[in-house]
């Protein structure tokens, strides 16, 4: 491959860009003004019937590490959650603690499980029912709440225990039947139902109370997380008076779990809450019912973040897990009692992208057709699917059920404006830039172009064109093919003719050359002249084009000129697809080894010509105009020019 360098370039925009990036990206997660969807990643009832695995967690140290838990499996992903694998069976609801992408323990209503190596063994550390758990990162040491049925009658196995992930010895520290644990800074605190159970010194010495003493009334503790920002202690909890009539509240203690006050909230009454989550200073709370909320304010104010969950069936969301993903910089996952695995992705790495197909073609052809290589590609880069996306040409009427592959441009593009503003609303929905990619073979470069010049630049950050004719398909004039070449002037016009032809038969084109579309992009149309008139100033521009060398051999009686020149992709000449006006454009260009050869020769009996076609059968001469798109170099071009 041949490139060359942009001949824009501007640093200080680029610094700034860069500048305004970070500052803006300084306060992750959901923000307010963002409106993200979720969307399926994975359903478990496909590959794990009858066990909907409704538990999540995500490796820190690994993004694309999940593991997840039903009622018989735990199972791991290590592909952003687009496939699992079960690694652990025989777990009774289990919760997950992820510490790492290989050290995990879960905790069950059968005893608590500790994998050191990713999920390979599974050795247990208890047999008892466990809660909640929490690691201290500085002593690599796990503490988990244990109880049994009656805690009285056996209060040698109730209480608060801690783990030592170095020497994997386990110490009883307090007889109590409180089995969620949160770790803060100054506390260890135990809780369950509306009892707490508290110690200031590593464990040496406990306190107990019921919130019901301290006048919180009706308060079943569910799930605690601690603020580091604030140091606050909250508390998600339920009514206890009307279990018919459950309403959830949140609780806060400044304190480290010793005093606490009833936080006001307006988080709808039917929204109860089963899990309850701090992430980067948000709150998250699930309702298998009413989905997810969030907030941003300390638990005061709540709102909806369901967009894109079906609305005709409650989603069952019972968990979370956060991180992020080769093309999101974060993303929240779900674990749900209906076994599917939603993401919400935002902050997008890169742009939506627009394939558009060449003339003849069809949108199909980079879904399930010849090209489909490019979303193939893409996808295992990162891109979720819904940022590939295929342009469907319009009719005169806008309707892509009368498939019009071959009409006027300024008709068959008319559905690339609505398609544009929609994946530009999109990007600023996930926190993206708002700007869409643009990716033309052939004529589809030509539609790009005519977009930007009617629609404007505002929403499009790159046009990758690829065999584009910027100045004309050359090929559909034969009888101009040869005009610069000095060879035998009028008696090669029919061999000329012949050849071309016969080149245009070999290459599969299904192209009516009187057609609209045909007829506007012969390199004297005038369509061509006032579309080359308009400079692309803003969008940056990259030409992918094939470059074929032909050698004419000559003869005249007694002696033989040769001469070796390029073709283009033999449909058009390299100039023309490598030369749209643009301010930022680079060329690239991709060079066969093999060589077309025609022969002519002038001697006493006449002119006679001849020529070898064989090389344009499939597998020779591979970049020329119609397997262009497909070779694996232009393929990678293009997913680079769109990563980078």
């Amino acid at each position: 491959m041949k490139s060359v360098g942009r001949y824009f370039f501007y640093p200080l925009a680029c610094l700034s860009f860069c500048l305004i990036f970070l500052l803006s990206h300084t306060t992750s997660s959901v923000s307010s003004n963002l409106n993200p969807s979720w969307r399926l990643l994975y359903d478990f009832n496909l590959h794990f019937p009858d066990d909907p695995h409704y538990e999540i967690a995500t490796a820190p140290d690994n993004p694309a590490v999940i593991y997840a838990g039903g009622r018989q499996t735990i199972s791991k992903s290590t592909d952003y959650g687009r496939t699992f694998k079960g690694v652990y069976g025989a777990v009774l609801w289990p919760k997950i603690l992820v510490i790492d992408q290989n050290r995990v323990v879960i905790s069950t209503y059968n005893g608590v499980y500790y994998s050191p190596d990713g999920g390979i063994n599974w050795p247990r550390i208890s047999s008892r029912q466990t809660g909640f758990l929490d690691f201290d990162p500085q002593s690599n040491v796990v503490y988990f709440g244990q109880r049994t049925g009656n805690c009285q009658w056996d209060q040698r196995f109730c209480g608060v225990w801690r783990f030592n992930l170095d020497t994997l010895e386990k110490e009883h520290l307090f007889y109590t039947d409180t089995q969620n644990i949160l770790l803060t800074p100054q506390t260890i605190v135990a809780y369950s139902g509306d009892k707490i159970s508290i110690s200031g010194d590593q464990g040496a010495s406990w306190d107990e109370y019921y919130l019901r003493d301290r006048g919180l009334d009706n308060n079943h503790l569910e799930k605690m997380v601690f603020d580091a920002d604030s140091g606050a202690i909250y508390a998600l909890a339920t009514n206890q008076d009307n279990p018919s009539r459950l309403v959830s509240k949140f609780l806060k203690s400044t304190d480290y779990g010793y005093h606490w006050s009833l936080v006001a909230s307006n988080l709808p009454e039917e929204v109860v809450g089963i899990r309850f989550y701090l992430h980067r200073g948000k709150f998250y709370l699930t309702s298998i019912l009413k989905g997810v909320y969030r907030s941003d304010d300390g638990c005061r104010t709540w709102q909806e973040l369901n967009r894109g969950f079906p609305q005709d069936d409650p989603p069952g969301i019972y968990s979370l897990g956060f991180g992020s993903s080769n093309f999101y910089r974060e993303v929240i996952y779900t674990g749900s009692y209906q076994g599917k695995v939603y993401q919400l992705g935002i902050y997008p790495r890169y742009d939506p992208v627009i394939f558009i197909h060449g003339l003849g073609g069809h949108y199909t052809d980079w879904i399930s057709g010849d090209k489909k290589v490019h979303f193939k590609t893409l996808r295992a880069a990162g891109y979720p699917e819904h940022y590939l996306n295929s342009y469907i040409y319009a009719d005169a009427d806008g309707n892509p059920d009368t498939y019009d592959n071959q009409g006027d441009v300024a008709l068959i593009s008319a559905n690339l404006d609505e398609e544009v503003d929609r994946l530009s609303q999109l990007s600023l929905d996930e926190g993206g830039s708002g700007k869409v990619d643009l990716v033309g073979f052939s004529l589809g470069g030509i539609i790009a172009r005519y977009y930007l010049n009617t629609f404007g630049e505002d929403k499009v950050d790159q046009l990758i064109t690829i065999a584009s004719p910027h100045r004309g398909v050359t090929i559909f004039t034969p009888e101009d093919w040869f005009e610069s070449i000095p060879i035998l002037g009028v008696y090669l016009r029919r061999a000329a003719t012949e050849f071309v032809t016969k080149l245009v038969q070999l290459g599969g084109l299904n192209v009516d050359l009187e057609s609209a579309a045909a007829q506007q992009v012969r390199p004297s149309s005038s369509f061509l002249a006032q579309l080359n008139d308009n400079i692309i100033s803003q969008v940056s521009v990259d030409s992918l084009a094939g470059d074929i060398d032909m050698e004419i051999r000559q003869g005249f009686f007694f002696w033989e000129l040769r001469r070796k020149f390029s073709i283009g992709d033999i449909y058009m000449s390299l100039e023309s697809a490598t030369s749209p006006p643009a301010a930022q454009l680079a060329k690239h260009t991709f060079s066969d080894p093999d060589v077309l050869k025609f022969e002519v020769s002038l001697c006493k009996e006449g002119v006679s010509y001849s020529y070898n076609l064989d090389m344009l059968t499939p597998g020779e001469l591979r970049f020329k105009h119609g397997t262009l798109p497909m070779q694996p170099e232009v393929v990678d071009e293009v997913t680079q020019l769109l990563t980078n």
